[in-house]
Formats: structure tokens, sequence, C-alpha cells
């Protein structure tokens, strides 16, 4: 399990607060304090990452963060909204998508991040469970099949965002390159809003989460309806014990 610096929060920072982060800033940041990867996003800061077949594009972009000491960087695979959808065909659809997509995380990231949103298209939730861990299953065969790993979350704005939905999807799809993400304000919502995130944790297991987002919350939900990110001893989590919870399970096996 490791801990990542994540990007798209100075993606939102920029668009909210009209501030500039100068990337080269940010993976400083990172590399002087020990962070053993950058999540990355998408869109921040200067447009889409290379497709599979832009290997120049690639090699920069490897470069920039090899310098830093941040090679253990990590993307988003693809927007999940189809993930869900019904019909197998639609699915396989998907995960083909996938497959292209994740090719240039080979050389860039160790891991590829997926965030099943969207409506139910017409599903019962248990139907949608069902064919979402199915596609993720497919999803963790293709991330280690390039050696990386497939992680996911949910939150308070998804149609999944109960500690039920998280443990049926993770056991659901069963494949040992899918793994979760620990994000101490979603799992706290998901545990019913008590600060008190690591309990969830501890049933989930360390050894079923892939990476860490780490932060502190109020318990309370941002305009939009996703979980308040804070940072440590800004919020109402026993931050120090979260990590502690971690480290035991962790060395533990658990």
């Amino acid at each position: 399990m490791e801990d990542r610096h994540r990007l798209n929060g100075f993606q939102s920072g920029s668009r909210k607060y009209k501030k500039n982060y100068p990337i080269w800033e940010v993976l400083d940041f990172a590399s002087r304090h020990g962070f053993e990867g950058v999540e990355l996003v998408g869109d921040w800061p200067s447009g889409g990452y290379p497709s599979a077949k832009e290997t120049e594009r690639v090699r920069a972009l490897r470069r920039l963060y090899d310098s830093f000491g941040c090679a253990s960087s990590r993307s988003n695979l693809v927007p999940m909204a189809r993930s869900i959808r019904a019909r197998r065909g639609e699915r396989r659809g998907w995960s083909g998508s996938a497959t292209t997509r994740s090719s240039p995380r080979r050389w860039v990231a160790d891991c590829v991040g997926m965030w099943p949103g969207g409506g139910l298209r017409g599903q019962t939730i248990d139907q949608a469970i069902a064919a979402l861990a199915q596609t993720f299953r497919e999803a963790g065969k293709i991330a280690g099949d390039l050696g990386l790993l497939a992680c996911f979350e949910i939150e308070p704005v998804f149609a999944f965002n109960k500690a039920d939905h998280y443990e049926r999807i993770l056991h659901g799809a069963d494949h040992p390159a899918l793994k979760g993400i620990y994000d101490p304000s979603h799992f706290d919502q998901m545990n019913g809003a008590v600060g008190k995130p690591e309990e969830l944790l501890l049933r989930v297991g360390v050894k079923n989460i892939g990476y860490v987002q780490f932060c502190d919350t109020d318990s309370t939900l941002r305009d939009g309806g996703t979980s308040k990110h804070l940072g440590c001893g800004d919020g109402r989590v026993d931050c120090a014990k979260s990590l502690r919870s971690s480290r035991k399970v962790a060395s533990a096996g658990g």
C-alpha cells in the first residue's frame, strides 16, 4: 500500500481559487516529502496525456517524473460511466478501450485508477454491482498483463456509495490486480460519517488497498456532494490512529 501525491487537488484549486501551481514545484514537493508516487489527472496541467502511439511524448513525460524521483506515477484509466451497463457486449467494448488507454501506463505508471460514475441505466443496484464487478475483473486482468494494478474508488456522489457496495464490488471482482483506494474522507462517509474511517479500512483489509489518498475530513460534504477533504489536523479524524491501523494490519498481512 503506497501513499501518493495527488494532482487533481491542484487542478481543482487552480480552477476554484484561480491560483497557478507550476508542475515542477508540485513534483519537487512530492519528491522532498517522500511521497512514493504522484496521482496524475488526465487534463491537468496542460491537456491530455499521450496515447500509446505517441512514444516521444510518453518518453518526455516519463523523463519529467523520473527527474524528480516520481516514476511511480498513476493516471486515470477511462471514464467509468459505461462500466455499469448491463449488457456484456458493452462492457467488453469498454474493457477493450481500456487496453488501448492503458498501454502507455506501462512506461509511465504502476497503477491505473477507476471511478464508476454515471447512473444505473435502468438496472437495480444489485444488477449494477454485478456488472461492475465483472468489468473490474476484466480490468484487473488487463492491468495484471501490463504489470500494473487497477485501483477503484467510490464516493458519495456515485450510485455506489456505501460500505456494502465497496466490499461487494471488491470481492465480486476477485482479481489479485484489482485493489481499492483508501481515501479517509470517502471511507468516513461510507462508515456513517462518524470520523472513524479506519474502522472500515480494518474491515476491508489493507491487503485489498492498492494505494492511499490520505487526508482529514470533518464528515461533511462539499458543494456537488463529494466528501470534504481537509489537511491533517483540520478535521475530526484521528489521522495518527488511521496511519497506525494501516501499518499494523499491513505488517500482520491482514
